[in-house]
């Protein structure tokens, strides 16, 4: 095969043995985005377009059961065109304890009646940066959404706001720098390591970077007692990382 060295799943299972239990379900409502992040697996070329049927998440709530964290992912979430249906929806079918968007803020300020439906608001930032190429940074758009929101948390890669007479906290994520080869010996956006599974077009997968039907199964009730048979293909990841 062309191209770096990869890393076989048995490297990876063994630095990241599944857990007993996922801690968080990724619910992706849309392959849309605004970005072709060469660190995203949503950009690929086959990826079909797809948005979530609110027809389809009553069904999927009821398969999926109750769990502790759930995060409505993309593709770029706000960029599904009945975004706040969807909301509404995972409100109404969904189970769960703390709920969260992951989103690199496309049109989140277009939401902003909605922020308080969620616990906590990740937002990507992306600088201007060598390695993004023609992607557009979104330092400003990232400003205008802190604009007259409260610093809670002050770190190198992560600053937390909070929103004024909600629950929701808002975390920048970030700088983040494009790159299709992690620094060797991590594997900081595999979902082995972030303990969690993904939920897409009624399919449960076990991590985001190669979500077909042919490492997935249907979501149904039992899907916990099944999750550990699921087989991530780490011989065919989009984000290999290096061998030492």
């Amino acid at each position: 095969m062309d191209g770096p060295p990869r890393a076989g799943k048995d490297v990876l299972l063994n630095r990241y043995p599944t857990p007993s239990q996922p801690t968080a379900v990724c619910l992706i409502v849309t392959t849309a985005c605004d970005r072709q992040c060469i660190s995203c697996a949503v950009s690929v070329p086959y990826r079909k377009m797809w948005h979530v049927g609110l027809g389809n998440l009553r069904e999927m709530g009821e398969q999926l059961g109750y769990v502790e964290n759930l995060v409505v992912s993309g593709g770029e979430p706000t960029l599904h065109p009945c975004f706040e249906e969807v909301i509404d929806a995972v409100e109404r079918y969904f189970s769960f304890g703390i709920l969260c968007l992951a989103t690199n803020g496309a049109k989140l300020l277009d939401y902003r009646h909605v922020w308080g439906k969620f616990n906590s608001i990740g937002v990507s930032l992306y600088p201007v940066h060598k390695s993004f190429g023609s992607i557009p940074s979104n330092e400003a758009l990232v400003e205008k959404i802190t604009s007259g929101l409260e610093l809670t948390q002050n770190l190198p890669v992560w600053k937390t706001y909070s929103v004024p007479g909600k629950k929701t906290k808002i975390a920048i994520l970030g700088p983040i720098e494009h790159n299709s080869q992690p620094i060797v010996g991590r594997w900081p956006v595999c979902r082995r390591l972030w303990k969690s599974v993904v939920v897409y077009d009624g399919r449960i997968y076990p991590c985001c970077a190669l979500p077909i039907k042919a490492v997935g199964e249907p979501l149904s009730p039992g899907w916990r007692e099944r999750w550990h048979s699921l087989v991530a293909d780490c011989d065919h990841c989009l984000l290999p990382e290096k061998e030492e």
